[in-house]
């Protein structure tokens, strides 16, 4: 059920942005190259730690990846097998924890309200571009 919300939420904004960006030009060329400026640069740009959080909540990748911390919840799996296995020794627990951590989503609030204000900037571009026949 988890795995379906996540599939949901990331197939809305994906055709919400796909649908934006391909409002904003007439040829697939300069589509296509604008797509992957979006998609591949703004999700190098996020991935850097020092970024700050607005280039972060602009990828589409890393809030994709947010989202799915929250809803497949690792975290809780990691801490649970460090607390409840019990051949582990306290380097192994150690790890599993910091792990656990390392996995936890920090800010789905924020991530969620970026997500949607992508799919608004895309779906206003979209519409504004649109002329029924």
């Amino acid at each position: 059920m988890r795995a379906l919300m996540f599939n949901g939420i990331s197939l809305v904004v994906l055709a919400s942005v796909a649908l934006g960006v391909s409002a904003l030009n007439r040829s697939s060329r300069n589509t296509i190259l604008l797509w992957v400026f979006l998609w591949l640069i703004v999700g190098f740009l996020a991935s850097e730690r020092r970024s700050p959080i607005w280039i972060q909540r602009s990828s589409f990748t890393h809030n994709l990846s947010e989202v799915r911390k929250s809803v497949l919840r690792l975290d809780t799996v990691l801490a649970d097998a460090a607390g409840k296995l019990p051949l582990l020794d306290a380097d192994m627990v150690r790890k599993l924890k910091r792990s656990g951590e390392k996995a936890a989503a920090k800010d789905l609030p924020g991530t969620l309200l970026s997500l949607g204000f992508i799919v608004t900037l895309s779906s206003v571009v979209f519409l504004r571009k649109l002329r029924p026949e």
